[in-house]
């Protein structure tokens, strides 16, 4: 029977991952199955290296910093901490210091990075309890449940500012010269713009005075003693009762009922016409969490205003003011609170109007002022993010942007927009990569783009087309505690994940998984995480990254893992730092001296050569691989769909790298016995062995009619 007989080429695997095709559309470029291996935007497919604690490492025990405030704390405390990080840049206003901060439960605990990137054996003395805090002390609380919710943290003219769902906001000051921290309350202070209902209509003018009707008067302006026509000096509502039988108004403003001599006058009362314009209000300041009517007026039954002991979870440093959101209480949840442009450390509560609005000389709301956004709309809150001249506000049913007209953000002239309903479901994985938003959702992992057309923002699904299968895949409720961070060198996204269920919250702060998106390629990579001992519980990459001996090292990777687990003395709970920087292509050899083998494999997508009606073979293919020292590649045919190799349609199992080190690279020609009507190649590493593949030519040939 007649044969016809072709070549193909595959040198190039840049798009990585693809599950979201089906066995007879399966895009160029990618494969249907992978782990640990990272693929590169020229193409290439490398193995990791194994993961292991950083070079300079060192180990701090949980005891030590004091988690759970007592050296004997039970084990079993440790089953529901939160772990957070955050890096603080420019420490103190200087450039060259940044510090890695690591939230362990109730602790904060500081580690300088080095020049070398290394972090983990540059510990402070120093550390915060979060307790110190804990807006209320509750029932049998020895730091529990601050332990268990996590911090929000960001940074900004050398200071940095921390906020916690049960803990008062605060800011931590650092000083060089005696090498010590300061933290310090930051009371978050607003004006009281509400007018109580007093029912009556903003003109009417009352014939007897009650507490609700006078603290709506006193917090317009009414408070004040001035000069009247009498002549004396008194309160303006007493004179205004002494000369009348009314009360005013909620539209009155008194300073407008003054003669030429600058004195309040009652006979210009009548003469003066102010409509059912409300007055401008908010004379009155209060802590944004205890609005206190009563004591301010002296009285009792006024309505108040109250938190119920919960404060922000999320902070940003914006447009040069410090910014607090997601205050989980009633009333509470769809306000962001700015500070002024801050100048000095007691402006870093001030998020309110500088000058009183009902002041007769200096009522102006300036630019410069703080105040309280409301979003109506908007549920939880769960992160702020300042990317470029505006502020996002991920939310659980939608994202805004909050921005000034002109670019720059002033308290008297800004813009909040809608730009999208898709949500967040993690508050750690937003990052933001070459000026671009990246976070998670239940419906898969979102990005920020403009719309070339209209010039308006819109948001992208970047996994429903390329992995929403892996994304599914994820318990629910692990979503929340995904993390993520940008390796601005490689221009790589790494998210940490989890794909176990978890029934503690320290367990859900365990992470298996790591996902990397390569923004150059477009391509993601799944890679697994050994979860025994030790345990990933974070991801960072510092600014001094660049500066990391393994920087230019394919196979390693120069992002940052905190690390927890019983490994510290005596086998009880510790903390350090590890990365992918053990060439030997072993996990965790530091830890036990021995390490563990992992796989790294990736199987190609489906190649049909006779329009699945006739079976083809495929004669040799020719592998190019690049010359390493002692590396080490096997491939095998996968025919017809198979899934397992019990069912013998894989093939005998092959080495395709050779040794030549008078080439960069090598070939080597093998045999794939068989036929079929599809077939996919599987190329997998063996033990302790690197492998960097370039591509491969195949020799095909079919019947020519079925």
């Amino acid at each position: 029977m007649p044969r016809s007989s072709a070549v193909s080429i595959e040198n190039n695997f840049s798009r990585g991952l693809i599950t979201e095709a089906t066995a007879m559309n399966y895009p160029e470029n990618s494969v249907v199955e992978t782990q640990n291996c990272i693929f590169e935007k020229n193409g290439k497919v490398i193995r990791r290296y194994g993961i292991d604690f950083e070079n300079e490492y060192a180990v701090t025990s949980f005891e030590s910093l004091g988690v759970m405030g007592t050296a004997l704390a039970p084990e079993d405390y440790f089953e529901d901490l939160a772990f957070a990080e955050f890096e603080w840049t420019t420490v103190s206003g200087d450039g060259n210091i940044a510090f890695l901060v690591s939230q362990i439960g109730n602790i904060l605990s500081f580690y300088e990075i080095n020049d070398d990137n290394q972090i983990s054996a540059n510990r402070k003395s120093y550390t915060i309890d979060l307790t110190d805090y804990q807006v209320e002390q509750l029932e049998n609380d020895e730091g529990q449940y601050v332990a268990e919710l996590e911090c929000g943290f960001s940074s900004g003219f050398g200071y940095m500012f921390v906020t916690h769902p049960l803990c008062h906001p605060f800011y931590v000051q650092y000083n060089d010269d005696t090498d010590s921290i300061t933290d310090v309350f930051i009371d978050i202070k607003i004006r009281d713009f509400e007018r109580l209902n007093d029912s009556l209509a903003i003109d009417t003018r009352p014939s007897s005075l009650t507490d609700l009707h006078k603290y709506n008067l006193y917090n317009q302006g009414w408070y004040i003693s001035a000069k009247n026509a009498t002549p004396a000096t008194s309160n303006v509502i007493t004179y205004w009762d002494g000369a009348r039988t009314d009360f005013p108004s909620n539209a009155d403003i008194w300073w407008l009922y003054k003669n030429s001599s600058e004195l309040l006058d009652s006979t210009l009362i009548d003469t003066t016409a102010l409509g059912n314009t409300p007055a401008p209000n908010g004379h009155y300041t209060y802590s944004a969490w205890f609005i206190d009517r009563n004591t301010t007026l002296g009285v009792t039954g006024l309505p108040s205003v109250d938190s119920n002991n919960y404060r922000p979870s999320c902070t940003a440093f914006y447009a040069g003011r410090v910014w607090y959101a997601g205050v989980n209480a009633q009333g509470y949840t769809s306000k962001i609170y700015f500070s002024k442009i801050v100048e000095g450390v007691g402006d870093f509560g001030i998020c309110y109007q500088v000058n009183d609005p009902t002041s007769e000389n200096l009522s102006d709301l300036l630019e410069t002022d703080g105040g309280v956004i409301n979003i109506p709309d908007i549920a939880k809150i769960l992160r702020i993010v300042p990317v470029g001249f505006s502020l996002y506000v991920f939310a659980s049913n939608g994202t805004w942007k909050i921005s000034g007209s002109d670019k720059f953000f002033a308290a008297s002239d800004y813009s909040v927009t809608k730009i999208s309903s898709a949500s967040i479901a993690a508050s750690n994985s937003v990052v933001v990569a070459e000026g671009t938003p990246f976070w998670w959702d239940r419906a898969g992992i979102y990005s920020i783009s403009v719309d070339p057309t209209t010039g308006q923002e819109q948001v992208n699904n970047v996994t429903e087309q390329t992995i929403q299968s892996l994304i599914n895949s994820i318990p629910d409720d692990n979503l929340p505690y995904v993390k993520g961070a940008y390796n601005n060198i490689n221009k790589t996204i790494h998210w940490v994940y989890n794909t176990t269920a978890s029934t503690t919250v320290s367990a859900h702060y365990t992470y298996n998984s790591l996902l990397v998106l390569n923004l150059l390629g477009q391509s993601f990579s799944p890679q697994e995480i050994p979860d025994n001992v030790p345990k990933v519980c974070g991801v960072v990459f510092t600014t001094k990254s660049n500066k990391d001996p393994l920087v230019n090292n394919r196979s390693a990777s120069i992002v940052k893992f905190l690390t927890a687990g019983s490994f510290g003395i005596d086998e009880r709970h510790a903390f350090t730092i590890s990365q992918y920087n053990n060439g030997s292509y072993l996990d965790w050899v530091t830890y036990n001296g021995a390490g563990a083998d992992f796989s790294s494999y990736f199987i190609t997508g489906y190649r049909i050569r006779g329009e699945l009606l006739r079976k083809f073979q495929s004669n040799y293919v020719l592998v190019v691989t690049e010359q390493e020292e002692d590396a080490g590649c096997l491939i095998q045919g996968v025919w017809d769909y198979s899934n397992d190799p019990v069912y013998g349609r894989f093939t005998t199992s092959q080495q395709v790298f050779k040794s030549d080190t008078l080439r960069d690279y090598s070939r080597r020609k093998l045999k794939i016995r068989g036929n079929g009507y599809s077939l996919q190649f599987k190329f997998y590493s063996q033990l302790g062995k690197p492998f960097t593949l370039i591509g491969w030519s195949v020799s095909e040939s079919a019947n020519n009619v079925p």
